[in-house]
C-alpha cells in the first residue's frame, strides 16, 4: 500500500482512511480564548475506538481509546499529561489561526476466536494508520519508524 500525503476522503460526516469509515464525532472550538468541544450525539458512549484529530483536513494526530470517546475529547481539555498538552496548544494555535479542527473516530467489530477468546483490534489499528497518513503528532511510533518500519 503506497503511503498517501493526505488519504483522506471527505465525505461530509464521515471520513474514509485507508478503507475504514471513520465518524464525525467532535469538534474544537475556542471561546474566549479557552479551547471547547462539542461532541456529536452519535457514538458518545463508543469505547475501544480509534480516531483522528483533523486540522482544515489533514490528520494531525491519531489515537485509541478504551475510555468513551466524549471522556477522552474531555481530556485534551483538561488533563495534564504531555500528549494532551502537546495536541491541546496544537490545536489552540489551529483554531486561533481560523483553521477547522475536527475528530473523526472508528469502532473497529471485536474479533472472536474459537467463541472463546474475545480481539479488540483497536491498538492494531491506530498503529496501522499512523504509519499510513504520517500525522505530525504522534509520538508513539517513532522508535519503530526509525528503526526501520514502514
Amino acid at each position: 500500500m503506497s503511503k498517501l500525503v493526505y488519504p483522506l476522503i471527505d465525505l461530509g460526516i464521515t471520513k474514509t482512511i485507508a478503507g475504514l469509515v471513520f465518524k464525525k464525532g467532535s469538534e474544537f472550538f475556542l471561546d474566549n480564548g479557552e479551547l471547547k468541544v462539542r461532541i456529536c450525539d452519535s457514538g458518545k458512549e463508543d469505547r475501544h475506538i480509534v480516531y483522528v484529530h483533523v486540522a482544515d483536513g489533514k490528520p494531525v494526530y491519531v489515537g485509541e481509546s478504551s475510555h468513551t470517546f466524549c471522556n477522552r475529547m474531555r481530556l485534551y481539555i483538561i488533563h495534564t499529561g504531555s500528549t494532551n498538552v502537546r495536541v491541546r496548544e496544537f490545536i489552540k494555535q489551529q483554531l486561533a489561526e481560523g483553521k477547522k479542527v475536527e475528530t473523526y473516530y472508528y469502532k473497529p467489530a471485536t474479533i472472536l476466536i474459537d467463541g472463546v477468546l474475545e480481539i479488540n483490534p483497536y491498538n492494531g489499528i491506530e498503529q496501522a494508520i499512523i504509519r499510513f497518513v504520517g500525522s505530525e503528532l504522534n509520538r508513539k511510533d517513532v522508535a519503530w519508524s526509525k528503526a526501520g518500519g514502514l
